[in-house]
């Protein structure tokens, strides 16, 4: 049991290494749609415009409430 808990930890540190490298290779505006998703949280996006693999906006964003 202690070897899964210390291969879990070493994966885990291993994620981390992984999102930082793709978090420091990522096009500044995929950094910004995805925060935008993170802080939309439900909702929308409707027609995102691409131009050579970039985003460079989205024409509707909506947000939806849900009362339950």
């Amino acid at each position: 049991m202690h070897e899964t808990k210390t291969e879990n930890a070493d994966n885990g540190t291993e994620r981390s290494r992984i999102h930082t490298d793709v978090q420091a290779n990522l096009h500044p505006a995929w950094q910004a749609m995805i925060r935008f998703c993170r802080d939309l949280g439900y909702g929308e996006i409707a027609c995102v415009k691409i131009h050579d693999g970039v985003p460079i906006g989205a024409e509707v964003a909506t947000k939806k409430i849900r009362w339950c």
